[in-house]
């Protein structure tokens, strides 16, 4: 049975009566097992292009797909979760939380950004280290506050495709 994140239910409640679309990606570990990770998103908004799709190997690695791109291959993070969609006119773009599996950083960010017709980008890591980090989306984007010493706070311009850090 699909179990919605205690973040998530304030964004399904209002969506109770209307049809939804499951979106998202699945994990494959090395023994076979593969897992889907929901992203609930308006049957509207759902798109019909490519999805990511996060892969753990025996080796410790862990692999991110855009369809049969790969994007990232690395053995420095302990878990990779897709933490937000973002449905663009042509494309997506999607934030990944990278946890590391220890206490002196547990948590790094990762934005990607698939268009059709153009390479997918993927951003560098960004954040301070922080696994309380705050998202806020918005219509045109979204805004990640991390607590730190300095804070930081993110923005993606969904119209410019921009991720930009704010002081």
């Amino acid at each position: 049975m699909l179990m919605p994140l205690d973040e998530d239910e304030p964004t399904l409640i209002p969506s109770v009566s209307q049809p939804v679309s499951l979106n998202g990606f699945m994990l494959t570990y090395s023994d076979g097992s593969r897992y889907f990770e929901p992203s609930f998103t308006p049957a509207s908004a759902a798109s019909s292009t490519a999805s990511f799709t996060i892969v753990k190997n025996d080796d410790d690695s862990i692999v991110i797909r855009y369809g049969d791109e790969t994007l990232l291959r690395t053995d420095e993070y302990d878990a990779i979760k897709l933490t937000h969609r973002l449905p663009l006119a042509n494309g997506q773009a999607v934030l990944f939380e990278l946890h590391s599996g220890g206490v002196a950083c547990p948590v790094l960010y990762q934005l990607a950004v698939a268009q059709t017709g153009a390479l997918t980008m993927l951003s560098q890591p960004f954040g301070t280290c922080s696994d309380e980090g705050k998202l806020t989306p918005d219509p045109n984007g979204f805004t990640l506050d991390l607590p730190g010493n300095p804070r930081q706070r993110w923005v993606l311009d969904a119209n410019s495709l921009t991720l930009r850090k704010q002081s």
